[in-house]
């Protein structure tokens, strides 16, 4: 019997699978297998063993514990080729599922009902977004057993999400005049240019610290970013904007390492971030909350949502739609209820 050929492509995350031909003269290309490089290549070639059903899977007794469904799920989304972050998130809703029911807890008997008693006792020490991303991540590592025939059910198919605390999440303008006030009285010079990009370019946590000196192109005013939500981790032109110009330059000038925005951990700018907004009164947001403010802005500023869409590396115009809400003060900032009342007086009618 013919067995696959595994291979490596230039600038592939994946790895490539092959067959021979019936008559050994030729080889047939087949589809990446998506498996992360990173996996060495004979671990990679039993997952595709078994993936092609060439290899028998490992049998299942039915009395699995939740300890081994944390090492399956894990396993599983590694084999995937997931981001660090998304297997981390697996990780910590499986060990809150532990804690609650305990490591010998049998899969099999996981009920509904339980759904219930992990919210009531997630909400102790944790947020309802909190609580409802967990329960997402419970639910898909159960589905990836009900697709293998592991499981005959699902005990997190349908949850009541609960409900979100209705706040707003992004800034006002008078609210981003506060917030960079309070920025320029950070004692690290870095930092407050750090924080400033992540304002006016509107990127997610590391893909400003992941930019190189050499995508950066000062002269035509722009950089090239690559998108980490985007598993074959295309890149995409971004223009510098006006008023961070000078906080490139000073990145370039000041740093010797090929990534020069990279002067500290993602962790540690999330923290200091959240660290300034608490102290202005506006603890329910985050630095992810300036990647908001920046789509909502430039919605409100009538730029074309195709446009927004290019400039957040998001995937679907409908995800950009998302981040396009403002509140009355933000009418007011732009001038919309002065424009209304003029067409009002104009025309006599509301």
């Amino acid at each position: 019997m013919n067995l696959p050929f595994l291979y490596n492509r230039a600038d592939s995350r994946w790895w490539w699978y092959s067959w021979n031909s019936p008559t050994g003269r030729r080889r047939e290309s087949c589809k990446p297998l998506k498996l992360s490089t990173d996996i060495p290549r004979d671990q990679a070639l039993d997952m595709l063993l078994e993936y092609l059903q060439l290899k028998p899977k490992a049998p299942v007794s039915g009395t699995e514990t939740l300890s081994w469904l944390q090492e399956e799920t894990l396993r599983r989304v590694t084999r995937e080729g997931r981001r660090e972050s998304t297997i981390k998130e697996y990780r910590i809703a499986l060990d809150h599922l532990i804690e609650i029911l305990g490591r010998s807890y049998p899969v099999s008997e996981v009920k509904r009902s339980d759904i219930g008693r992990i919210q009531e006792h997630l909400l102790k020490n944790a947020l309802p977004p909190t609580v409802n991303k967990i329960l997402r991540h419970l639910q898909a590592a159960f589905n990836r057993l009900l697709d293998d025939e592991i499981i005959d059910r699902n005990p997190f198919r349908k949850f009541t999400r609960l409900r979100e605390p209705d706040h707003p999440k992004h800034l006002s303008r008078t609210q981003i005049q506060t917030f960079l006030n309070r920025v320029e009285g950070e004692p690290r010079e870095e930092i407050r240019r750090l924080i400033r990009l992540y304002l006016f370019t509107g990127r997610r946590r590391g893909e400003i610290l992941t930019v190189r000196r050499e995508n950066i192109d000062l002269a035509r005013n722009t950089m090239r970013v690559i998108n980490v939500k985007d598993r074959m981790r295309e890149s995409q032109i971004l223009v510098i904007p006006r008023a961070i110009r000078a906080d490139v330059q000073w990145f370039l000038d000041h740093s010797e390492r090929d990534e020069p925005f990279h002067i500290c951990s993602e962790g540690f700018i999330s923290k200091r971030v959240k660290k300034i907004l608490r102290e202005i009164g506006m603890g329910e947001l985050h630095l992810h909350s300036l990647r908001h403010t920046f789509a909502t802005l430039a919605l409100m500023r009538g730029e074309s949502v195709w446009k927004v869409k290019e400039w957040l590396g998001h995937s679907a115009v409908t995800v950009t739609e998302i981040y396009g809400h403002y509140t009355a003060e933000d009418e007011i900032d732009l001038g919309i209820e002065e424009k209304n009342e003029q067409e009002v007086t104009k025309t006599g009618k509301p």
